[in-house]
């Protein structure tokens, strides 16, 4: 497969497949102990005091992690480079928000919702100003509200959601990537960092999802209002 920006979207048909196989017929998915759930146990977080981020929808929406990080039976593990990724459960047509600002740097929103082979997903990829960027994923037919080259602020709406791509249900993928110095952010070399949200709940270890990927999985977290400039770049 040749390097592309395509890799960067959730599941190969052979991952869906495992990740779809976790289950037996008629079983129900037992989630673990929330409390004591660390799927990348070695990993260090961002203090979430001074996140960087905020969470990709709306204040006061709320939303479900159906796959979090490190998850060896599906696709948010080192075999993908997505190890730090996120997929945020939402309806077709959701808002979704810059989570941090940055430029757009790379947009498509022209397959449908049922085109769901790897190379026929939506996105919008924004660049930060470390150099890092950030992926969202799946968006809709003409989902996409910003246009290359533009400036955006955290919190803006720059997307709806969708199902585009290799997808099992209507879902966001949000990851943010840095690449080895000299490669393009096209480049198989890219991979996903860990990430906190200062506007939610507190999560150490990262948001929680599903380990099964379980559709209706993983744990909700609410958007909450938020001070566009972290506490530690306030004043700078």
């Amino acid at each position: 497969m040749r390097p592309s920006l395509t890799i960067a979207f959730c599941v190969t048909a052979l991952v869906a497949a495992m990740g779809s196989s976790l289950l037996a017929e008629g079983e129900t998915s037992a989630e673990p102990p929330w409390d004591l759930f660390e799927p990348c146990a070695s990993a260090t977080y961002p203090d979430q005091a001074t996140s960087l981020y905020v969470l990709p929808y709306p204040v006061g929406v709320t939303h479900n992690v159906r796959q979090g990080n490190c998850n060896p039976f599906n696709s948010h593990n080192q075999r993908f480079k997505e190890d730090f990724a996120y997929d945020f459960e939402m309806p077709i047509g959701s808002t979704i928000v810059a989570a941090r600002a940055g430029e757009v740097w790379l947009t498509r929103d022209h397959f449908r919702d049922d085109q769901n082979r790897l190379e026929q997903g939506n996105f919008v990829v924004i660049l930060h100003d470390d150099g890092s960027y950030a992926m969202y994923g799946h968006l809709t037919e003409g989902g996409a509200l910003v246009e290359k080259g533009e400036a955006v602020v955290a919190g803006q709406p720059i997307a709806r959601s969708g199902n585009s791509g290799l997808s099992k249900g209507p879902h966001l993928h949000f990851s943010v990537k840095v690449c080895p110095e000299g490669e393009s952010l096209r480049s198989r070399e890219c991979e996903s960092v860990p990430v906190t949200f200062r506007n939610t709940r507190p999560h150490p270890k990262g948001l929680i999802g599903s380990p099964a990927s379980k559709i209706g999985g993983g744990q909700r977290y609410e958007a909450l209002p938020f001070e566009e400039t972290p506490p530690e770049q306030e004043g700078s």
